[in-house]
């Protein structure tokens, strides 16, 4: 019961979020909401990218926090009253530009709003028919959605494209909630979210505001089921500006939604054989990607597939009906207030759909140089109209308002132009596309296109083509339905703007593609494509039901959009098959009880990975869709189709794989914090294609803690990097007397619980003597002293106390102490670990503090209070042998919100010449006052010995813990302090 209260809360939360663009559906339709419902429409569509637009800069700015809840209230707040002020102030009468013809005659489609846009208005039989569109919709997506995650016998079901669009948007909404702006790619962890994202603010905002527990799912429908009867009524209230009633709109509405395509005939003949074997045999077929699948591409779907899992999609689309409306009823060019509407819905419709935005973009800047064009010209291509009771209302060609102030359209040209703009960089500064050319756009013709030419829009567009070519024709031939006084047959002019949308619709369609995704352009543009053709389809029909015989009308309609109506229903139908495996995602009771214990357990911003078959053969990656959690790479599909470049995609997959299949420790480790990942997903697939690999998780409970299990998956926390056999702890007295023989208690643990090792212990002295003021560094000389080792025998999983002899120092002064524990028999599996502990010699950089959250609770103190002109440096006198090493700087800083540089990490070889830095700024670091990571490789081509420097730029204290460095799998912890040794 409180689930189903909760998505009752997000219906009421999803009107409220868009409230604030019902002052602008008002201004621009009219008060009057019953008999123009398209004020109330246009405004929850505006309200919907102002409110979002309004989330998202707060959230980047200040973060989600009480503090941006309340600044949005208040903003938004402030922005009703104010709104509905001047609503009051100017009676709801917006000064229109186009008023009624005194030959208009009276009727029930006759304007009477007072709003910017003269839309007729609505009367029964025009919401009768509206419900009617409604209910056939809800009856084709109904049992689809019904069947979302259902459980079955053989698991959790999922239908395909469901188990890839709509997860998909589960995974994005998910990481928006976690309140990053920009958002991280789930499916790619540290890579920015390259997509359009903005559709999605919604959902991720109640999901965060009511708790993660939350089903994103079910929100997620919810929304979808919103857009859809938003996009439907701007679909309707479009195509009634194309006809003096509701039927014909009505009609091509309905075409658009069940009626549209001939594949399925296609597909029968191709199978041949009886009815009911026909649809027996096209269960194995994806029948709205029939000419894709024997033709090649492009692949372009209806309506009916977008109201279920692509709703981002159809609210560009919605926006871009929109716009069409203001153009055919509207002069935009001279009008600010419309130029600042209509750029703002173009615009924004980027950050909805990316293709459908940009297509919009371009279009809308064809439209207004056309209308340039005419201002230049003192012939106006475009007019503002008022559309009466007659057929097809006749709109001039010769602009009535021609001494419009040439100076006034430019501006209002230049702010479209500049918000239009504004809007597109602001998308790609938020990451929602990149500049990458590996993943960009190409020049490309479509095999079925070069094969089959038009034949391919036919039988994907079947019954929308035939009518709209007819509509088309008709409008060429007489300019409107009625013979114009003049004779003259040009084009209607308000129906150019659509047609060169067509037009452009299908030439990108048929040119361009993104390499490895060549339907990704066809499936977006040709919902384009589809929409314009049911415009002209809404005249032809018009024509036809005013003219011909009412049974012949209907036969035609019938013979026409039977084969296409026989299309949605069998696609409906194997949409809502989950019994189909061939084409139904199934996880399993086990994957989903682990997936449902990371999303409530773990971590929100946690990178939890696995190895399944994604890699290879899946386009689903459980983590991020269904744990709700980022992985370092997901399947081969969407961890690329984000613009990330192959070869990072391959970089990764090998890195993953190699975790899961190495027997190595050290080489796992290196993999997990490279990528930085907090858990791992062992699950039937990982423990069968890895059996040997995997074990290393199970063997080592001190670096991989067991944090969930069910008899098919377990799920480990990493607890450590630090890939240690040995573990070595001693204490050793601060204060060593010269000559003297000491000992040292140290506790050892053999952390492998499957092999034995031998080991042997060794402590040593390094001499460390005081630098000039004028030195640049601290010098440590050859080894000063060496203990007699000590070797122990460690069975699996074994701890030992031991005593190890201290070297006798031969002369006061200050020294590191060395403790190794070494493995015997393998050197190449050697474990050293030093502990140094002792006061830093007068005139360096750095001082020795008091920190218990330090590894050996002290560490290096760099900080302003300290005045030096040299670097802290630190000389390990040990020579390493060639090879690439990685080096970790385990540090810390008190203030992690500083741009400039605090310091920078040198790394030298003595010898061999080789350095490497890295400059460090505050905001490097993620917490202030929290210990991190700094990772610099570098390369020695000869033994030698390494030297660590630090230079200080006096901006804020650090705190140096140890120094982590990693040749394949020999680790050695170095801690830059030491023990004092008195005389």
């Amino acid at each position: 019961m409180e689930i189903f209260l909760k998505l009752a809360v997000y219906v009421c939360f999803l009107l409220l979020f868009c409230l604030p663009g019902l002052p602008l559906g008002l201004w621009l339709c009219g008060k009057d909401v019953k008999r123009h419902p398209e004020a109330l429409i246009y405004g929850l569509l505006l309200g919907h990218f102002l409110s979002s637009g309004l989330a998202v800069g707060l959230i980047y700015l200040i973060g989600f926090s009480a503090l941006s809840l309340g600044l949005f209230i208040a903003l938004t707040a402030g922005w009703l009253v104010v709104g509905f002020r001047y609503l009051r102030r100017e009676g709801g009468r917006a000064k229109s530009l186009a008023t009624p013809s005194s030959e208009t005659p009276p009727g029930p489609y006759v304007q009477t709003s007072a709003g910017q846009l003269p839309f007729k208005a609505w009367d029964r039989y025009t919401y009768a028919l509206f419900l009617g569109l409604l209910l056939v919709a809800a009856a084709l997506i109904f049992e689809p959605f019904s069947n979302l995650g259902k459980k079955t016998p053989s698991g959790y079901a999922y239908r395909k494209y469901f188990s890839g669009d709509f997860l998909k948007e589960v995974a994005v909404t998910a990481e928006l909630s976690r309140g990053e702006i920009p958002p991280q790619n789930p499916w790619f962890a540290g890579e920015t979210l390259h997509y359009y994202w903005w559709y999605f603010i919604p959902p991720a905002l109640f999901h965060r505001l009511m708790g993660m527990d939350l089903s994103l799912q079910a929100l997620l429908v919810l929304s979808t089921f919103f857009t859809d009867v938003l996009f439907l009524f701007m679909l309707f209230s479009t195509l009634r500006l194309f006809a003096a009633g509701p039927l014909a709109p009505f009609l091509a509405a309905l075409i658009g939604v069940a009626g549209y395509s001939y594949e399925v005939m296609y597909l029968w003949w191709k199978l041949q054989g009886s009815f009911h074997s026909f649809l027996e045999q096209a269960r194995a077929y994806n029948v709205d990607a029939t000419t894709r699948w024997f033709w090649g591409e492009p692949q372009m779907d209806g309506f009916f597939r977008a109201l279920l899992y692509t709703p981002q999609h159809l609210q560009a689309l919605a926006l871009l009906l929109g716009v069409i409306s203001i153009f055919i009823l509207r002069q935009v060019l001279g009008s600010f207030s419309l130029s600042w509407v209509t750029g703002l819905m173009v615009g924004v419709s980027i950050g909805y759909s990316m293709f459908i935005g940009l297509t919009l973009a371009l279009w809308y800047g064809l439209c207004l140089g056309i209308q340039l064009l005419g201002l230049t010209m003192r012939q106006f291509i475009a007019v503002p109209s008022f559309l009466g009771g007659t057929a097809l209302n006749r709109l001039n060609t010769v602009n009535a308002d021609a001494r419009l102030n040439p100076l006034r359209c430019f501006l209002s040209l230049l702010l479209s132009g500049g918000l239009i703009g504004f809007l597109v960089l602001l998308s790609y500064s938020l990451g929602m596309f990149s500049s990458d050319p590996d993943t960009g756009l190409q020049i490309y013709v479509g095999k079925a296109l070069k094969t089959y030419g038009p034949l391919v829009f036919l039988m994907n567009y079947g019954p929308p083509i035939l009518f709209g070519i007819w509509g088309i024709l008709l409008i060429g031939r007489k300019g409107t339905l009625e013979e114009r006084e003049n004779g003259r047959g040009e084009l209607h002019a308000p129906l150019l703007y659509p047609l060169l949308l067509l037009l452009l619709a299908v030439a990108l369609i048929s040119t361009v593609a993104i390499p490895g995704f060549l339907s990704d352009v066809g499936l977006k543009l040709g919902l384009i494509f589809l929409a314009t053709l049911l415009i002209f389809s809404t005249v032809s029909l018009e024509f036809l039901y005013r003219r011909w015989p009412k049974p012949a009308f209907y036969l035609l309609l019938a013979f026409i959009t039977a084969p296409a109506l026989l299309s949605a229903l069998i696609d409906r139908s194997h949409l809502a098959d989950i019994s189909n495996a061939k084409f139904t995602l199934y996880i399993s009771e086990e994957d989903m009880q682990a997936a449902t214990w990371i999303k409530t357990h773990v971590p929100d911003r946690a990178i939890v990975q696995s190895s399944s078959p994604e890699f290879k053969v899946s386009f689903f990656t459980l983590i991020p869709v269904l744990g709700e959690r980022r992985t370092a790479v997901g399947d081969k599909f969407y961890a690329r189709i984000f613009q990330i470049p192959p070869a990072a995609v391959e970089r990764r997959k090998g890195d993953i794989a190699q975790l899961f299949e190495t027997s190595s420790l050290a080489e796992a480790m290196e993999i997990l914090k490279k990528y930085q990942i907090n858990y791992l997903y062992l699950g039937e697939w990982e423990k069968a294609s890895y059996p040997q690999g995997v074990q290393k998780f199970y063997s080592f409970p001190n670096l991989f803690e067991k944090v969930y299990g069910n008899p098919k998956v377990d799920l480990f926390k990493i607890l450590s990097y630090e890939p240690e056999l040995i573990a070595l702890e001693g204490k050793v007295p601060v204060v060593i007397h010269v000559g003297e023989s000491q000992t040292v208690p140290v506790t050892l643990k053999n952390q492998d619980r499957r092999n034995s090792h031998v080991i042997s212990v060794q402590a040593a002295a390094l001499s460390q003597t005081e630098t000039p003021a004028d030195a640049a560094s601290i010098d440590t000389e050859a080894p000063a002293a060496v203990g007699t080792p000590v070797q122990v025998q460690l069975a699996e999983g074994e701890e030992k106390w031991i005593s190890v002899p201290l070297p006798t120092l031969p002369h006061p002064g200050t020294y590191t102490l060395v403790l190794q524990a070494a493995q015997v028999k393998n050197e190449e599996n050697a474990r050293q670990r030093f502990s140094v502990e002792a006061e830093a010699v007068k005139g360096s950089l750095g001082k020795i503090r008091e920190d218990p959250e330090a590894s050996e609770g002290k560490a290096v103190f760099i900080g302003s209070e300290i005045t030096y002109s040299r670097p802290w440096s630190f000389l390990l006198n040990r020579k390493f042998s060639p090879g690439d090493y990685l080096l970790g700087l385990r540090v810390k800083t008190q203030d992690n919100r500083l741009s400039d540089k605090i310091f920078t990490w040198e790394v030298a070889a003595s010898r061999g010449g080789d350095k490497e830095q890295l400059e460090i700024a505050g905001t490097d670091f993620q917490e202030a006052l929290a210990y991190q990571n700094l990772d610099l490789a570098i390369h020695l081509a000869e033994e030698d010995t390494l030297r660590f420097s630090i230079w200080y730029h006096s901006k804020a204290d650090i705190w140096v813990d140890q120094i982590l460095i990693t040749l394949s799998v020999l680790a050695r912890k170095v801690y830059p302090s030491g023990i004092q040794v008195e005389g």
